[in-house]
C-alpha cells in the first residue's frame, strides 16, 4: 500500500500450500502482483471462487485459523469452490500499542499477574453480587476429591453440619462486636440465617468439614456472612451502606473467629478463582492495575472499527482490488466488521459480486444510526444490490438483522451454533450448518 495515496499496490493474501513469499507455518503470507495473481484466476476462472474477508482485531495467526478452517468445511461442503482470502488486518489495522502513549502507567500496567492482596480485594466484588457464590465453588472443585476419599471415618457428614449449625447459633451473640463497625444487630443475625439455611453452605460444610479444605471452607463461610450482611445493609439504606474495607475486614474476622478460626496454610483456590471472575466482571481495582495489558488487547478490536469509520476507503480498495482480480462467479463472504466493508464496497459501486454473504455483521445497526459509510443519513437508497445473504445468530449480541432496514435487497439467514455469546460471534465457520444453508444460494 503506498504511504501518500493509501493505494493498495498488491494484494496481501494467504494462499495456503503455494510456495511463494514466507512461510508462517500454517499458510504462506504473500504479497502477490495483480498480473500474477490474475493468471492464477483465470486457470480457475471456471469455478466459483469463495473471497474470505474478516473482521475487526483479527491479525495474522487468527485469520490463518480461520482461513484453514473455511478452506476445509468449504471442500467438504462446497466441492469445486475456490476459496481465496482477503487479509487487510496486518495492513490497514490499527497496531496493537497504536494509544500506548495516551494510556497512564502503560509500561508498569502491562504485567499479567495480580499481587495477592489485590486478589483478596476484587473477589469482593464477586461476592456483594452473589454471597454464597465461593461456597459453591468450593463444593464443585472439591467433590472430585471427596469421591475418592475412603470410608469409615467416626464423624458423619450429619454431625459435621450439625457442629456448623451450632455455631452459626452462637454467631448471634457476637452481634454487639459486629455493631461496633455500624452494622445493625438485626442484619447481621438475618445474614447468618440467609448463608447457614443455604443449600450451598450445607453442601459445602457436609462435603469438606473435617477434611484438608476445612479452613478454606471456614473463610468462605466468613466471607459469605459479611457480603450478605453488606447487601442487607445496603438494603436497608435503599443505598450503599457505608463502611470501608478495615471494617468490613473486621465483621469477616469476627464471624471467622466464632467459626473456631482458619486452619494454617489455607489454600488460594478461591482467591485465583475469584481474581479471575473479578477481571471478567470488571473489578475495579483490577482493571487499574493492568490496563496497559487490556488496552493491548482491545485496542486492536475497537480500534479497527473506529479506523474504519473515520477512514475506510483503504480497507474497501483492498477488498474491490482482490474481487477484481478474480475471474468467474463470485462470492463475498464476509465476517463482522469485514461485512460492513463488503457490505460499503458493493454499494459504492466498487466491486461487483454474483453473491454477498455477511456474517454476524453491523451494517444495518450502522446504517440505523446513520453511521453507515454508504447510506449517509442512514438513507438506503435505492441501489441495485446482487443477491445478499445476511447470517445471524440470535446468541451472537454482535449481529444484527438486515431485512427490517434494507428490505429486500437482503436475506437473514438464522444459524443457531449453540454457542454463547461471545464464542456465538465466532463460530458461524465451525458449523456445518452454514455451510449446508449456503450451499443452495452460491452461483453455479
Amino acid at each position: 500500500m503506498c504511504a501518500t495515496t493509501g493505494e493498495v499496490d498488491d494484494v496481501t493474501i494467504w494462499l495456503g500450500q503455494v510456495e511463494h513469499g514466507v512461510d508462517r507455518g500454517r499458510g504462506v503470507c504473500c504479497s502477490v502482483s495483480r498480473l500474477v495473481f490474475f493468471e492464477l484466476a483465470r486457470w480457475a476462472c471456471a469455478l466459483t471462487t469463495v473471497i474470505f474477508v474478516h473482521g475487526t482485531g483479527v491479525r495474522e495467526k487468527s485469520y490463518a485459523n480461520s482461513f484453514d478452517l473455511v478452506r476445509e468445511k468449504a471442500a467438504q461442503h462446497w466441492p469445486g469452490v475456490t476459496i481465496v482470502p482477503c487479509f487487510w488486518g496486518d495492513v490497514l489495522g490499527v497496531p496493537l500499542d497504536a494509544a500506548a502513549a495516551t494510556v497512564p502507567d502503560y509500561d508498569i500496567t502491562r504485567g499479567s499477574e495480580m499481587p495477592v492482596d489485590e486478589w483478596r480485594d476484587e473477589r469482593w466484588v464477586l461476592l456483594e453480587a452473589d454471597p454464597l457464590y465461593e461456597l459453591r465453588l468450593l463444593t464443585v472443585a472439591h467433590t472430585e476429591d471427596v469421591e475418592f476419599a475412603l470410608p469409615g471415618a467416626e464423624v458423619t457428614a450429619e454431625d459435621r453440619l450439625n457442629n456448623y449449625l451450632k455455631w452459626s447459633n452462637d454467631l448471634a451473640d457476637l452481634a454487639g462486636l459486629v455493631e461496633q463497625q455500624g452494622m445493625p444487630s438485626d442484619v447481621f443475625t438475618g445474614a447468618v440465617r440467609e448463608v447457614f439455611g443455604s443449600s450451598a453452605a450445607r453442601d459445602a460444610i457436609e462435603l469438606l468439614a473435617g477434611g484438608d479444605s476445612e479452613g478454606e471452607l471456614r473463610e468462605a463461610l466468613s466471607r459469605a456472612v459479611t457480603a450478605a450482611a453488606l447487601v442487607g445493609a445496603d438494603a436497608g439504606v435503599a443505598g450503599s451502606f457505608p463502611i470501608d474495607a478495615i471494617g468490613r475486614d473486621a465483621i469477616c474476622a469476627v464471624v471467622l473467629d466464632g467459626l473456631h478460626g482458619a486452619d494454617l496454610g489455607v489454600g488460594q483456590t478461591l482467591l485465583k478463582v475469584s481474581a479471575g471472575l473479578a477481571l471478567r466482571m470488571g473489578g475495579a481495582r483490577t482493571i487499574e492495575r493492568r490496563r496497559g495489558m487490556i488496552m493491548d488487547r482491545v485496542t486492536p478490536f475497537g480500534g479497527d472499527v473506529l479506523r474504519y469509520l473515520a477512514h475506510g476507503d483503504p480497507v474497501r480498495r483492498f477488498i474491490a482490488e482482490t474481487v477484481r482480480s478474480i475471474t468467474g462467479p463470485i462470492v463475498l463472504v464476509a465476517h463482522s466488521l469485514g461485512g460492513i466493508a463488503s457490505l460499503d464496497t458493493v454499494r459504492l459501486g466498487m466491486a461487483q459480486v454474483d453473491l454477498l454473504v455477511t456474517v454476524g455483521s453491523q451494517g444495518s445497526y450502522l446504517c440505523s444510526l446513520g453511521a453507515l459509510p454508504s447510506a449517509p443519513g442512514g438513507s438506503v437508497g435505492d441501489i441495485v444490490m446482487p443477491p445478499w445473504v445476511n447470517v445471524y445468530d440470535p446468541r451472537d449480541l454482535l449481529a444484527y438483522l438486515a431485512e427490517p432496514v434494507f428490505g429486500e435487497a437482503a436475506e437473514d439467514l438464522e444459524i443457531r451454533s449453540g454457542a454463547p455469546f461471545p464464542r456465538a460471534h465466532s463460530a458461524y465457520f465451525a458449523f456445518d450448518e452454514f455451510y449446508t444453508k449456503l450451499r443452495e444460494r452460491l452461483p453455479q
